[in-house]
């Protein structure tokens, strides 16, 4: 199935792993919690749906596999 108004979101916080290095396991866990909390906000405000979280990454699809009429708008610039 195609879906053509498919969205996705991939995030990649640079400088994130010297950061965290240079960090107590949990503080970087701490940040880690509050901003993916804030995206998990974001999108399901947005009608979309958190796909993905690996480390410092966050992947989130909007259009699939419930295909949209239009793409989401941007909440978070």
């Amino acid at each position: 199935m195609i879906y053509p108004t498919t969205t996705v979101l991939f995030t990649d916080l640079a400088g994130f792993t010297p950061w965290a290095q240079g960090n107590e396991a949990t503080r970087v866990a701490a940040v880690l919690d509050t901003l993916f909390r804030r995206f998990d906000k974001l999108v399901a405000d947005g009608g979309i749906e958190n796909f993905k979280t690996i480390g410092d990454s966050y992947m989130a699809v909007s259009g699939a596999p419930a295909p949209r009429v239009t793409t989401p708008k941007p909440r978070w610039q």
